[in-house]
């Protein structure tokens, strides 16, 4: 602080970098789309103390934020202040704008009938530039620049491009990426971003209210449509039609369209096979699991984001952790994003550690490694007997992990095999959630979302677990269960 009582520049960058490490911390959370509808240039964060200040544009966003978000804000904060007892204070004010408007309501994407420009800058978190290219997914970033940087008054060019792959690995990110390309590249393009749940909340909304016209018109005169979690469309017949519908009406010369789902479109189940067709008629590319090379890459651009300097071999090890974390499937960047966390929390939480880069003592001591070598690489086990393990290990039966219970002790033992599934096995959320007898993967992939984020909080289990595994943080848990899973198998 200075004598005047201002917060001088040291304090005010701290604040800054604390600040856009939360963010980083709920949008791994919540997932990069629920999170961009929300926290755009709009919607600021400050850090004082162990109170976290969030300012919104309006009061309706205040409300969402709070009901929506409220709780992934508490837990990053206590997160970056490395935990502790002390409470955190979460406050949201509405920043009064210049004229009053008649109704405020956040703007995820362009309406199409009102034809405005679009500035990239204003719209699109995600740009080709943050993109770290490799062996991997080249070729997804290569079709998805290759559709953005199509100029609309030449010739048609490519027309669709399908990204699929696993989670966490930058399928949205090409998705936005490509949107703010193809503005700049477009200037007054119409674009239309939006996920396959939320398409088909709007159009279920529309048939309820009686405006399946305007539903439709909204989709009228689009320059580039993206479709997120195009999956989520599965087993939903009538939204499959509109789709459909507005496929055909779109002029196919024109309209560009770039889509990303967990699966590829003849894997996706109960989809129509006219989508399917209109799917696979331009560029289906998948994006595989980064490489140890590519990795390493990930891990710097993490690091220099959040402002850690980092040695070599701290990448290196790190690097190598996280491609055990997926199996066979070898890790994902919200793999490498919690290992970084977790190397934050140590250094906020060990005064010894916290200065200087990042280096082999610290790294092993957050990620839990001694002197031995790196970590072994697990083999793919089963998902049924990895939910057999847990079950017995819970004193649950197996059977609940299928229904719809909701006892706390069942919900904990659902989320933790889907948790060690990702890790043990190759198998995609869907696959999972068909091996648990689930009907809507998505469901499995929020739950596990909401583990990843607890476990990164350090918090402890809130259900009742057997005694030999009383004390332990979630985290722990999982370590104790993956370990019985692997001798079992």
């Amino acid at each position: 602080m200075t004598a005047t009582g201002e917060p001088d520049a040291a304090s005010a960058m701290a604040s800054v970098g604390a600040a856009a490490r939360v963010l980083d911390r709920v949008s791994a959370e919540v997932g990069p789309d629920r999170f961009d509808r929300y926290f755009d240039r709009r919607t600021r964060l400050s850090v004082h103390g162990r109170t976290l200040d969030v300012t919104v544009p309006s009061g309706f966003v205040a409300e969402v934020v709070n009901r929506r978000f409220g709780e992934a804000l508490r837990r990053a904060m206590q997160a970056e202040l490395g935990g502790g007892d002390g409470a955190v204070e979460l406050r949201i004010r509405v920043e009064a704008a210049a004229e009053p408007e008649p109704e405020a309501k956040p703007q995820p994407e362009i309406r199409p009938t009102e034809r405005k420009p679009v500035r990239a800058s204003q719209s699109w978190r995600h740009r080709f530039e943050d993109f770290i290219v490799g062996y991997a997914n080249r070729l997804a970033a290569a079709a998805a620049q290759r559709l953005a940087e199509a100029d609309l008054s030449s010739t048609p060019g490519p027309t669709s491009v399908f990204v699929h792959g696993a989670c966490g690995l930058g399928k949205t990110h090409l998705l936005h990426a490509c949107c703010a390309r193809f503005a700049e590249t477009n200037p007054g393009a119409v674009i239309r971003i939006t996920t396959g749940e939320h398409f088909t909340n709007e159009f279920v909304s529309a048939v309820r209210n009686n405006a399946v016209d305007r539903f439709r018109k909204n989709y009228r005169g689009v320059d580039l449509l993206a479709i997120d979690d195009v999956h989520f469309l599965a087993a939903k017949d009538a939204t499959q039609r509109e789709l459909l519908h507005i496929f055909d009406t779109l002029s196919m010369t024109r309209l560009r369209v770039m889509m990303a789902s967990d699966e590829h479109p003849r894997e996706i189940r109960r989809l129509s096979q006219q989508l399917v067709s209109r799917f696979v008629s331009g560029a289906v590319v998948r994006i595989d699991p980064p490489d140890m090379t590519l990795r390493q890459a990930l891990v710097r651009e993490i690091a220099r984001r959040r402002g850690l300097a980092i040695e070599d071999v701290a990448v290196r090890l790190i690097a190598e952790r996280a491609g055990t974390l997926g199996g066979a499937r070898g890790g994902s960047v919200r793999d490498l994003e919690g290992l970084i966390t977790q190397i934050e929390a140590v250094r906020l939480i060990s005064p010894e550690l916290a200065t200087g880069p990042v280096g082999l003592a610290v790294t092993k001591r957050a990620l839990g490694i001694g002197d031995a070598p790196a970590p072994r690489v697990r083999r793919p086990v089963p998902v049924a007997q990895i939910a057999a393990e847990v079950c017995r290990q819970l004193g649950v039966d197996v059977s609940d992990l299928s229904g719809k219970g909701r006892h706390k002790t069942v919900v904990l033992a659902r989320e933790l095999t889907v948790h060690l599934a990702r890790r043990l096995t190759t198998c995609s959320y869907p696959e999972i959630a068909r091996a648990l007898g689930r009907d809507n993967h998505s469901t499995v992939l929020t739950a596990h979302k909401r583990l990843c984020g607890l476990i990164a909080a350090g918090e402890a289990p809130k259900a009742e677990i057997p005694e030999p595994y009383a004390g332990l943080s979630l985290g722990e848990l999982a370590e104790r269960l993956l370990a019985s899973v692997e001798r079992s198998a």
